[in-house]
Order: structure tokens, then C-alpha cells, then sequence
């Protein structure tokens, strides 16, 4: 499996937790998941930026924060 195959399936395996954290902090879940799916297109472009697969999750938790707040 290539690297971005095993990104997409580590971020798959967390989306439930992904949509609870952008759903508390946003109150369109409509636009909630806009966020989310917009996240995940730009963590899946930038995977080859990522040093350390242990930092996976937590790197990909700021992103999310990020585009909240650019939101």
C-alpha cells in the first residue's frame, strides 16, 4: 500500500471523531462537513509533507482548526 493509501485509511478510521470535533465548533453541519471534506482533500494533497506517520492525527486536527477558523 502507497502513502497516500494508508493516510486515506488512517483518516478514514478517525472520521467519526474528525465530524464530532468540527461539529461542536460550527453550527451549520452542512457546512461542517464542507469543512471536513475540504480538510481531507488538502491533507490528501500534502501527504508527501508529513514526516512522521505517528503525527498523523494530530497534524490533521490542526488542519481542521485551521480551516475552522479560516472558515
Amino acid at each position: 500500500m502507497d502513502q497516500q493509501s494508508q493516510l486515506i485509511a488512517q483518516l478514514s478510521q478517525s472520521r467519526e471523531h474528525f465530524v464530532a470535533f468540527v461539529g461542536r465548533r460550527m453550527s451549520d453541519p452542512e457546512f461542517a462537513e464542507d469543512v471536513l471534506q475540504g480538510s481531507l482533500l488538502k491533507a490528501i494533497e500534502g501527504a508527501q509533507q508529513l514526516r512522521d506517520e505517528d503525527r498523523l492525527i494530530p497534524w490533521f486536527f490542526r488542519t481542521l482548526r485551521n480551516a475552522i477558523v479560516g472558515a
